[in-house]
């Protein structure tokens, strides 16, 4: 991003004045479409992880169980609460938790 925009800013300042209006037009469209092509297809802004996480915050239990319905802080379903040490520890590092809570997730 930082060499498209240093290009760009070089470019419109060293292109003759016709091909500059045509240039930043086309800069504009580019950049219109990049910004706005997140939320015009992302429907869901990660709720489900959210709660998930929100859940996690409020459990008392050292090992909580959590909705399988979305991951949380993984690429997929965590079933084993011991894959869950390092979440667990960036968890508690952050504040999210109160102390170091394991937790593995269940059912849908």
């Amino acid at each position: 991003m930082f060499f498209y925009a240093l290009s760009s800013y070089f470019l419109l300042h060293h292109l003759p004045v016709r091909f500059r209006n045509r240039y930043l037009a086309g800069i504009l469209v580019v950049s219109i479409f990049y910004l706005g092509v997140d939320t015009l297809f992302l429907k869901e802004n990660n709720t489900c992880e959210r709660q998930g996480l929100e859940r996690l915050a409020q459990a008392t239990e050292p090992v909580a169980r959590i909705s399988a319905e979305c991951t949380v802080m993984s690429w997929w379903i965590v079933n084993r609460p011991e894959y869950t040490e390092t979440n667990a520890e960036l968890l508690k590092y952050w504040g999210v938790t109160k102390g170091k809570k394991l937790y593995y997730q269940e059912g849908w």
